[in-house]
């Protein structure tokens, strides 16, 4: 009974079972291949930010710097 049980489920898993993937590219781009083969690329390189945080020179405030450009300085000394 158990053996058969085993072969029931495992019959189950491979019609549900689907094969896909997403490989990053080298540009910047992800591809993804859905179950039956067909390509889509997903362009994700205009939604990087860049921002940053450094402590001042002065040594005690922090500069954050947002992906526009503008800092804004945050007071250690609060």
């Amino acid at each position: 009974m158990v053996w058969l049980l085993s072969l029931i489920l495992q019959a189950l898993v491979q019609n549900l079972e689907t094969l896909t993937t997403i490989v990053e590219n080298t540009d910047g781009t992800f591809t993804y291949t859905d179950e039956d083969g067909g390509t889509t690329v997903i362009d994700v390189t205009n939604l990087e930010t860049l921002t940053s945080i450094a402590l001042n020179a002065d040594d005690t405030n922090i500069d954050y710097t947002d992906e526009d450009g503008v800092v804004t300085q945050l007071d250690l000394q609060l």
